[in-house]
């Protein structure tokens, strides 16, 4: 992806000045102005009658005193303390922290369960999600050319949250791989050298990687498409997407910016990266297999538990197939014609227990 990184470094001055932009006015947007499009201004605050010293809740309570609306009662300490955790860490507090908080009748006993709660690892977790949505994550995903190291990037987003990246950073490292803008070092001899990325910002690529993807055993070509729209709707606050086909009714967005845009993007490949050493690999390779060892003490009585049923639910698809197909699919591989295999491979998966069973296991090879 090196080719374009300067292109793409470029770009992200644009994101983090898209406010003080021209906004382009399309003859049928009707004079509508997008607020992602206006000057960020610190508006003032409203005369409300509020408890609250937080400003936002005198903005809260203007507007419902515009809608006729009361707030709720004061939540009690136990309410409020589910309320926090779940919104934080997406957990309810457990017994022990419940009646720690109860008993606590400190002033700030409130100001330290966030604080607590913001320096758990979970809080990353949690709100990673939410960025992890905007930016199209999924864990899995047959189509996608990164499926398989995609949960790196991940973990990286989750990192960045909980080690309180700026902003720029989170951005500019997603886009390039880069948390800074340069790109070479000097050395304390004065010889300058290339400036080598985090080996861990490296998973931050995989915002744009997993916009690669295979359909029909093609690469559709479909990963600055895909940058443009997502870079769009996530930092820029735009949807571009239509902008494809023709200029846009409303957003101030012309087809020639969206494949001005794709043009930063174009040059972007995918390519395998080994980050670990063979001895490293090797390592992983035998905490593998001892886990792998322990599933499968554990996971062996629990197939025969199942086994049974898996055996009945088999039995009763069988049942439901045509009598011809049932006599080939009853008989063992090595009786099969060819004919009759390829019916056998058909029906394959009308007589699967489970999803995830192949081929060869539901259909009585033996």
């Amino acid at each position: 992806m090196s080719a374009c990184l300067r292109s793409i470094a470029a770009l992200i001055g644009t994101l983090m000045a898209v406010s003080s932009l021209p906004a382009q006015k399309p003859p049928d947007n009707k004079g509508v102005k997008l607020c992602v499009l206006q000057p960020v201004v610190r508006p003032q605050i409203p005369a409300a009658a509020v408890k609250s010293t937080n400003p936002i809740d005198a903005f809260i309570a203007a507007e419902y005193k515009t809608k006729g609306l009361r707030p709720a009662a004061t939540a009690d300490k136990y309410t409020l303390l589910r309320r926090v955790y779940l919104d934080l860490i997406g957990i309810p507090p457990s017994p022990a922290e419940q009646d720690a908080f109860l008993k606590d009748e400190s002033p700030d006993a409130y100001e330290k369960v966030i604080d607590k709660l913001l320096a758990s690892e979970q809080h990353g977790v949690r709100y990673a999600r939410h960025w992890l949505d905007v930016l199209r994550y999924a864990d899995a995903d047959e189509r996608m050319t990164a499926a398989a190291g995609i949960h790196y990037w991940r973990d990286w987003v989750i990192y960045a949250l909980n080690s309180d990246m700026p902003y720029d950073q989170f951005v500019r490292t997603q886009l390039t791989g880069y948390r800074t803008t340069e790109r070479t070092q000097m050395a304390a001899v004065g010889v300058r050298s290339k400036l080598e990325p985090r080996p861990d910002d490296v998973f931050a690529l995989g915002f744009l990687a997993r916009g690669d993807v295979v359909r029909d055993g093609k690469n559709t070509q479909e990963m600055p498409i895909m940058a443009v729209e997502t870079v769009s709707t996530a930092f820029m606050g735009m949807t571009v997407g239509c902008a494809k086909c023709h200029d846009h009714m409303y957003d101030p967005i012309m087809q020639r910016d969206f494949y001005a845009m794709k043009a930063l993007f174009d040059p972007l490949v995918i390519k395998k990266v080994t980050l670990a050493n063979p001895a490293e690999i090797m390592a992983q390779s035998k905490a593998l297999d001892e886990a792998q060892k322990r599933r499968i003490a554990s996971q062996t009585p629990l197939d025969a538990l199942v086994a049974p049923y898996k055996q009945k639910l088999y039995e009763d698809r069988v049942a439901m197939l045509p009598a011809n197909v049932q006599t080939i699919i009853r008989k063992s591989e090595k009786e099969r014609t060819v004919a009759e295999q390829k019916i056998a491979d058909d029906y394959f998966r009308y007589c699967a227990s489970t999803p995830t069973r192949s081929r060869r296991s539901c259909l009585r090879t033996s």
